[in-house]
């Protein structure tokens, strides 16, 4: 899930050409408009799905078993001058999110989902200055399955048939 969040990333980044970082890090703060993502949680449920595919061994099965995957990013656009500077930025992901860049999300075979589709103002006064900032949440939704094989007894098709190899 990390490389994926990566790739969502760097989508953003390619759409909206400012540099995005990672929040709660050491090192240098962008200069001028940035942002910061943040993956709050990722859950997984138990694998499921149980279903048997198509095995060309006619002494094999194989079982096939999904889960999904469920990431929810933040992600944070900041400023020093105004919430007027990030607003378009803001805007400009969300609509690559959920319309523009489509292709690209399905490409990487996953689902992303605006939590509330709202844009919210983050700003927090960090003394002397406002810290500018406004975000979103989203969710990353992705689906992995595994495919076990597992060998069958080769019996015979009827009982005449188990008959006729007994004698």
């Amino acid at each position: 899930m990390i490389e994926i969040t990566k790739s969502i990333i760097a989508l953003v980044v390619a759409e909206l050409g400012i540099p995005i970082i990672r929040k709660d890090q050491g090192g240098k703060m962008p200069s001028g408009n940035f942002a910061a993502y943040k993956v709050m949680s990722v859950n997984g449920e138990k694998w499921n799905s149980k279903r048997v595919i198509d095995n060309p061994d006619p002494l094999k099965i194989t079982e096939r078993y999904s889960k999904t995957f469920v990431a929810v990013v933040s992600l944070s656009f900041y400023s020093l001058t105004s919430v007027a500077d990030i607003h378009l930025l803001a805007e400009k992901a969300v609509d690559f999110l959920q319309v523009k860049g489509r292709e690209q999300l399905d490409s990487l075979q996953v689902i992303v989902d605006l939590e509330n589709g709202n844009i919210t103002d983050r700003t927090t006064y960090l003394e002397p200055i406002y810290e500018y900032q406004i975000g979103f949440d989203f969710k990353i939704m992705l689906r992995k399955e595994l495919d076990v094989e597992l060998h069958t007894l080769d019996l015979p098709l009827s009982i005449e048939d188990a008959t006729n190899e007994i004698l």
